[in-house]
């Protein structure tokens, strides 16, 4: 769970990147990684672009249904400096 967490933090910083690059930025075995991606792809945590060497990853849509938000530092800014979706993605 830790690590699945270090992912998505990962990507929020820097959305679509490869498997090899977030094995850079965050200091797990690759091969454990490996398997925290297909796990958060299968919970649609993630998404992946392409196959094979050129796979990229990134944070999916469904993703902002679930993720947490933090009221507090939400409410400090402005509702101008606020990130609110016009509406829903129904795709």
């Amino acid at each position: 769970m830790e690590l699945q967490k270090e992912i998505i933090d990962f990507l929020s910083k820097n959305p679509t990147v490869s498997s090899k690059e977030i094995f850079d930025g965050i200091f797990w075995s690759y091969s454990t990684l490996k398997r925290a991606l297909v796990e958060l792809e299968s919970e649609q945590l993630i998404s992946k672009i392409g196959k094979g060497r050129g796979t990229k990853y990134s944070i999916s849509e469904i993703y902002g249904l679930f993720s947490n938000v933090n009221l507090e530092t939400y409410f400090l800014q402005e509702v101008d400096e606020r990130n609110i979706q016009a509406g829903y993605n129904f795709k």
